[in-house]
């Protein structure tokens, strides 16, 4: 008997003599680290992956400090009807004003203040046309703006029209003819849907048809002015953009903020049954990544507790040891948890699962232990010496077994990333305080069961029953009957050494296969095809992306100034990965102090246009009315067919093709007027009204922006500076990517694109690369360094070269098979499963220790009692631990399940090649060497 054997077994009678004070110091243990593993939480962030100090966690904290954060969430309102879709979105917002979970929510552009700089959005060349426009049209504009009812104005319009574009009977300006043909036409369909539809258009639409009219520009700044609402394409979907108070990854905040939005939606939703509500962005799938690992991770170590005490059961037989080890389990985790607290705080998403996995393991060394304490107990020992010799003999290759995967575990520490830092850790003092439960608070309970009068007569009665039973039905089936409770396993280990050659030369090929395909296996970049199965939040965000034609995951820059501002903006655009930048100078017109001079010319011409005659609130209008509206729309069709017919004579067919273009459109629209003109008086009303408002409106905004005042920064709507201006006073710019952004050559694209641009710009994608990056580096390192741990460990533990490499076989080949099959299978490595290999290599040299430490206890036929002996604990330890990991399978979260599938598939070659490959190596090797 070594030093450590004699150590172990005296552990093992001291526990029998003191199993109330030792249980005592447990108890009390148990409950001061499980009232701090009571405060322990869930932090799922990406970024709490990162240490503190790093560059994408600092630009992060940044933008969080002084914008308020980078995570929008958006809130998408859709009905068929969009008024309901407004009227919804404006009371959902004084629903949410003011509370203390929202920062700040986005829902109108305020384009009125900007309307007052309206010209300044235009050319030095927009601005001389519009110039020439009012002095050549001074008289008639004076006409047409006299009365604001569509009728007179269309008819005033319809003379201007064609002295605009009539000259001495031709086409004055071909392009300017069409551009002015092209506005007519808008505004001819413009009328006619709002004849169909009424108020359900809003007014955005029939504002930029009105000022289509009469300023031609292309220029995209007008999109900023023109629409009051943000709205898809198909004008049923309404965006509005909420601010969260506090960043995302403060969980409990995000569940609760997003619970907050969707109980106010909900509620209105019953008012409007209609509309559909559906937020996107990065808080609503953190609260459904949170949820979801909480259910998960309360299901996994529910299904593995169970799973392991049924396995244990069906071998065993014996429902107090049972008992024992699971409060055992449930102490050890409470060690584990608590110490996780007091040491880091918190469980991410590398460690969120390690309660199941420890699960596991535990039980394992339980069953090493119990396994050897009632082999004892059969002999005929007492239960001090049973224990003692349990813990003697089993006890050194359980400690080898632990002591190995905790330091395969503890090896990652050495990583700077703090995900696999905080993975090592508490993974490699999981394992040595659940080895610590098994080995100090396990014996002393059984102690204690054992110790009163009957209770071994019991235990060795009930066994002999069990081995009488295992004995007879043997006899029954004609088993040899030496091969105890688990015959197979000796039969497995008389067929591979019979067929050796043919089971090497299988193995040699299938391990060649593997590696083939190991090398194959790829890394998963699009995590989100990994989050929650089921997520709402998941398929909001593919529907902001079908229906928006924009992706959510945006890049974020920063500037001093406005010009510099300007100056990213558009330096990032160029890029091919980009779809489109925004910016605070999208909101500042350039070259302002060329443009003045100019616009204040302006301001003589317009001041003689007046209204006269305005539209009442309570007109209506009736067949009267509607009869006058279309004897102007008749009057249009003329001008239209006389600007065709000199067209033709001209041989200007991009004319004529317009005013073809323009007569069917009012040929629709009277056509429809004719066919159910009553039909339309509701909603010919509601656009008489609002045209009567917007061309006023118009006309003021037209004077105001006639005066030359400069747009600064200062003169901006609140809403706008708050989205682009921080509190320390600089710029944010927000550049959108035109594709899907989760693939790998996406996302290196992407990071080389902005960083290109400016090496202080950031985004959830770049983030999630640094990640990957990081993590895979360290891993590799991390992977090397363990199984430099494990070697030494297992050498000190065995003493001999040649044994230490027949221990670590089964680790070598199964983690070769495990990758290999991965790569089989189409299962790629991701954030989470990438751990995965320095798992195993702490786990699964557990198998190889045991067989070959039973092994050198053996004094004849060697092979088949380690397997039929101890191969039958690491049956039970194997089955136990992939109950564990299996339990994670079940997870909706499919980042973790997929963690789940490979570690269980890891360790079941864990078994098979200690108990197949490792004997028929031994029976190889054993009359050569010394093992």
């Amino acid at each position: 008997m070594n030093l450590r054997e004699k150590w172990l077994t005296n552990l093992g009678r001291f526990q029998a003599r003191h199993a109330w004070a030792v249980l005592g110091v447990c108890l009390a243990l148990t409950a001061v680290l499980g009232s701090f593993a009571s405060q322990l939480t869930l932090n799922l962030g990406f970024l709490n992956l990162l240490d503190r100090h790093d560059p994408e966690v600092k630009l992060v904290d940044y933008v969080n400090d002084n914008f308020g954060g980078m995570d929008y969430t958006f809130a998408m309102v859709q009905s068929e009807d969009i008024r309901h879709a407004k009227a919804f979105a404006e009371e959902f917002a004084k629903t949410i004003d003011g509370d203390k979970r929202i920062l700040r929510t986005i829902l109108k552009s305020d384009a009125d203040v900007l309307l007052d700089y309206a010209f300044l959005f235009m050319s030095e060349q927009e601005i001389a046309d519009f110039e020439k426009f009012l002095r050549d049209n001074q008289k008639d504009l004076v006409d047409i703006f006299k009365d604001t009812h569509v009728s007179t104005f269309l008819t005033g319009f319809n003379d201007m029209l064609e002295r605009q574009i009539i000259e001495a009977d031709k086409i004055g300006n071909e392009k300017d003819a069409v551009e002015r043909l092209k506005a007519f036409d808008e505004f001819v369909n413009t009328m006619g849907a709002y004849f169909e539809r009424g108020d359900r258009l809003g007014r955005s639409p029939l504002r930029r048809s009105i000022r289509q009219l009469f300023i031609t520009s292309d220029n995209q700044s007008w999109d900023l002015i023109d629409d009051e609402y943000m709205l898809a394409p198909g004008k049923k979907t309404l965006l509005m953009l909420i601010m969260p108070s506090e960043p995302g990854d403060n969980l409990v905040f995000n569940k609760d903020y997003v619970e907050f939005l969707e109980g106010h939606a909900a509620a209105l939703t019953a008012k409007h049954p209609d509309v559909t509500f559906r937020l996107a962005g990065n808080a609503p799938i953190m609260r459904d990544e949170y949820v979801a690992l909480k259910a998960d991770t309360r299901l996994s170590t529910i299904i593995t507790f169970v799973a392991v005490l049924l396995i244990f059961a069906y071998f065993f037989h014996k429902f107090s040891d049972l008992l024992l080890i699971g409060v055992c389990l449930v102490a050890g985790l409470a060690w584990v948890y608590g110490i996780a607290q007091m040491v880091i705080g918190y469980l991410g998403v590398t460690t969120a699962f390690i309660g199941a996995i420890l699960l596991g393991l535990g039980i394992d060394f339980a069953i090493h232990i119990i396994a050897r304490y009632n082999e004892e107990l059969v002999e005929g020992v007492s239960v001090e010496d049973a224990l003692g010799y349990s813990l003697g003999r089993t006890g050194p290759g359980v400690v080898t077994g632990a002591v190995t995967t905790s330091a395969a575990f503890l090896a990652l520490l050495v990583c700077e990333f703090k995900g696999v830092w905080e993975l090592g850790f508490v993974a490699g003092i999981g394992v040595i305080t659940m080895l610590a439960a098994m080995m100090v608070m396990l014996p002393a309970l059984m102690a204690i069961r054992d110790q009163r009068a009957g209770a071994v007569a019991k235990r060795v009665a009930f066994d002999a029953k069990e081995k009488a039973r295992d004995v007879k039905w043997e006899t029954k089936h004609h088993r040899h009957k030496e091969r105890g409770e688990l015959g197979f396993l000796t039969s497995l280990a008389d067929f591979v050494i019979k067929y050796r050659a043919q089971v090497m030369i299988f193995v040699a090929v299938f391990t060649a296969v593997m590696l083939y395909f190991a090398s194959h296996t790829k890394f998963n970049y699009d995590f989100r095809s990994l989050e929650p199965r089921g997520s709402d939040a998941v398929a909001a965000n593919a529907f902001f992306r079908t229906e928006f034609d924009k992706s959510l995951d945006y890049s974020v820059f920063f500037a001093d100034s406005l010009e510099e501002s300007r100056k990213i903006a558009a330096e990032i655009e160029k890029s091919d990965v980009v779809k489109d930048a925004n910016s605070i100078a999208d909101y500042i017109p350039q070259d302002q102090d060329a443009k003045i001079p100019a616009i204040k010319e302006l301001a003589p011409l317009v001041a003689p246009i007046a209204i006269e005659t305005r539209v009442q609130k309570d007109e209506k209008v009736d067949e009267a009315r509607m009869a006058e509206i279309a004897k102007a729309l008749e009057g249009s069709r003329r001008v239209t067919l006389a600007v065709k017919q000199i067209a033709i004579a001209g041989g200007q067919f991009d004319v004529e093709d317009q005013t073809t273009k323009v007569m069917a459109s009012l040929d629709r629209l009277q056509e429809q007027i004719g066919s159910k003109k009553s039909e339309l008086y509701e909603g010919a009303t509601y656009y008489q009204r609002v045209f009567g408002e917007e061309i006023e409106g118009l006309l003021d905004h037209f004077k105001a922006s006639a005066q030359g005042k400069e747009l600064t920064v200062e003169r901006l709507p609140s809403s706008v500076r708050q989205n682009f201006i921080g509190d320390d006073g600089k710029y944010i710019i927000y550049a959108y990517p035109n594709d899907y952004l989760w693939n790998r050559d996406m996302l290196e694209r992407t990071l080389e694109a902005i960083r290109g641009v400016s090496p202080n710009s950031t985004s959830i994608g770049t983030a999630f690369l640094h990640i990957i990056q990081l993590i895979t580096s360290e891993v590799e390192g991390a992977v090397g360094l363990s199984v430099l741990f494990v070697a030494m460990l297992v050498f000190f533990d065995f003493r001999r070269f040649t044994t230490t490499i027949l221990a670590l076989i089964p680790l070598v080949l199964s983690t070769i098979w495990m990758v290999g099959t991965m790569g089989l299978l189409g299962i790629k490595f991701n954030l989470v499963n990438v751990a995965v290999v320095p798992l195993i290599i702490g786990i699964g040299i557990d198998d190889g220790v045991h067989i070959t430490h039973r092994y050198r206890m053996e004094l004849d036929e060697r092979i088949h009692r380690a397997i039929q002996h101890t191969g039958r604990a690491v049956l039970l330890t194997s089955l136990t631990t992939i109950a564990g990991f299996g339990s994670l399978g079940f997870a909706s979260y499919i980042l973790i399940a997929s963690l789940g599938w490979v570690l269980s598939i890891g360790v079941a070659y864990c078994f098979l090649a200690s108990v197949i490959v490792l004997p028929v190596i031994i029976s190889y090797v054993e009359k050569k060497v010394s093992i």
